[in-house]
């Protein structure tokens, strides 16, 4: 293999990096910012926008389409990617960026004499009355860990309802996703 087929390789797979870099840094914000809004935003607008700046920036090398192609490709693979797993990257862009303030506030709160775990609103949506709400979830000694790799609703203890989710974010750390219309004082008519 020439010296120069070498370099054009190393060129393309900088050039794939890139790509997907720059698709992380700007869904990132969009992740964190807004909860269904962002990763509709970030497709009907962004990701077409971004595209054809790559089209643009890249027009010099319009002769060499494969390259071009592959750019474009692994941006909107790493976006597709993103998108498709929009919950968990959620919940980890904002544990990252957030869990400071978070953490504060539920370490600040006094010990529950009912058994109950220490929490704080972690995000909520909804529509029309019907809310949805996750709790961030303070359990010592990571008591949910079992709980969280479980993929069926699930009744934890220190958790006053039965709940469709609990994501464990970091060592003692839990998103604890309530079913609409129900919320930690309130387990909903079902009686969940």
């Amino acid at each position: 293999m020439t010296e120069t087929a070498i370099r054009r390789k190393a060129v393309t797979w900088r050039l794939l990096v890139y790509a997907a870099a720059v698709a992380l840094l700007i869904v990132c914000p969009f992740v964190a910012l807004s909860h269904d809004l962002g990763a509709v935003f970030y497709i009907v607008i962004t990701l077409p926008i971004v595209s054809a700046l790559l089209f643009c920036v890249f027009r010099q090398i319009w002769r060499q389409r494969r390259r071009l192609l592959m750019i474009v490709t692994a941006y909107w693979v790493v976006s597709a990617m993103i998108i498709a797993n929009y919950s968990v990257v959620r919940d980890a862009t904002r544990w990252l960026f957030l869990s400071r303030s978070y953490r504060a506030a539920v370490l600040a709160q006094p010990d529950s004499v009912n058994g109950t775990l220490k929490h704080t609103e972690w995000e909520g949506w909804g529509f029309a009355g019907s809310d949805t709400v996750v709790y961030l979830v303070f359990a010592p000694n990571d008591s949910l860990a079992a709980d969280s790799k479980r993929h069926e609703p699930v009744k934890a203890r220190g958790i006053p309802c039965e709940v469709p989710r609990i994501r464990r974010l970091e060592s003692d750390w839990y998103a604890v996703m309530f079913y609409t219309d129900t919320s930690w004082d309130y387990c909903g008519p079902a009686g969940r």
